[in-house]
């Protein structure tokens, strides 16, 4: 079985699939397996939110430490502090793109997301893209009911 990006389109297939697997009856066939799942949607969201919390750590640390390393090129006219900021959105935007397209609840708010830019004078930065998003997931999580194939690569308008 290949996952790959599904893993961050539903951050919960890997303990889906080992509830699946430890059901005797899935095994034969005859389950959907449904019994073995044993969260609500709100435990579900809240996992959700933990798995982004934990990629924007790992994010918000690594442009950290190519800043601090002179690793990070600056674009004219900006500052250090915005180009970090914009390094920061940008992969946020993107697990959030592909979170969101294997989600029918959360799929219209896709461009929203997407369309957010950097305005530091407005307090527009990563840290409230990351908690428009986690209220997002809080108040509109459902469980995806598959995984797209390409949705990486999808586009919005």
């Amino acid at each position: 079985v290949m996952i790959g990006r599904g893993a961050v389109q539903d951050p919960l297939v890997f303990r889906r699939c080992l509830a699946a697997l430890s059901d005797d009856s899935f095994r034969t066939g005859n389950s959907t397996c449904e019994d073995q799942w044993d969260m609500s949607v709100e435990e579900e969201a809240e996992a959700i939110r933990g798995f982004l919390r934990r990629f924007a750590d790992e994010v918000f640390g690594e442009a950290e430490r190519q800043e601090k390393d002179g690793k990070r090129r600056r674009r004219r006219g900006r500052s250090v502090a915005e180009d970090c900021e914009r390094f920061k959105v940008g992969k946020l935007k993107q697990v959030c793109k592909y979170l969101f397209a294997g989600n029918d609840a959360l799929l219209p708010h896709v461009s929203t997301v997407l369309g957010m830019e950097v305005d530091l004078a407005r307090g527009v930065d990563a840290a409230k893209l990351l908690r428009d998003v986690e209220t997002l997931v809080s108040e509109r999580w459902a469980p995806p009911n598959e995984v797209l194939v390409d949705a990486f690569s999808m586009r919005t308008s």
